[in-house]
């Protein structure tokens, strides 16, 4: 079984939180305002392993207190990476964007400006965030 994984690193009043279950792993972004931290944005790195067909099956899941799984109809053929460990998974950020590599390759950016997720994981833009493009 996969393990959980929890890292999480700063910038200013920023901070990111990487979090992953047995079923996916996903990205979120929170603003420090007043000593109270917002989310302003999430992102899907990948599946550890399950996708699924509807957006009721992923009800069921978020249901059970597991992170949203990837449904197949936005899945990439790189979206599923198994066997991950905490050691496995890096954050950085800068001014511009937050990059997190799985295995040292980078799988979701997030353009710090407009807040919006890029994932090699996703196939088309959607729930799940917008499809990695070459050219962002």
């Amino acid at each position: 079984m996969n393990e959980e994984i929890y890292i999480s690193d700063s910038f200013g009043d920023f901070n990111v939180v990487v979090e992953g279950d047995e079923h996916s792993l996903w990205a979120y972004v929170f603003e420090n305002v007043n000593e109270e931290y917002q989310i302003l944005c999430d992102g899907f790195i990948c599946s550890r392993g399950l996708i699924v067909q509807s957006n009721e099956d992923v009800k069921t899941y978020i249901e059970k207190g597991s992170q949203p799984p990837l449904m197949e109809e936005y899945a990439s053929t790189v979206a599923v990476q198994e066997n991950l460990s905490p050691t496995d998974i890096s954050i950085s950020i800068n001014m511009v964007e937050i990059i997190v590599e799985v295995k040292n390759i980078p799988f979701l950016k997030i353009d710090f400006e407009h807040l919006k997720p890029y994932s090699k994981a996703v196939s088309k833009d959607g729930p799940y965030g917008f499809a990695w493009r070459e050219e962002i």
